[in-house]
């Protein structure tokens, strides 16, 4: 899938099953996840929250806890 790009980060997952957020300056990986299964699928951002797909099925919703 395709990466989602802010003006200071890179939000990315990967078929090794991981999600990544990089700092855009220097890619420095400022925090990661691993799904337990490969991830071929654009992540999709909705204001404070962002969803992956997983190729076995699982909707992940990540954000700021409320």
């Amino acid at each position: 899938g395709s990466a989602v790009m802010t003006s200071d980060k890179v939000l990315f997952a990967s078929t090794d099953g991981n999600v990544y957020l990089l700092r855009q300056s220097d890619g420095i990986k400022l925090w990661s996840f691993n799904a337990g299964s490969a991830i071929s699928s654009s992540p999709a951002v909705i204001k404070d929250n962002f969803f992956i797909l997983t190729d076995d099925g699982r909707v992940l919703s990540f954000g700021i806890k409320k």
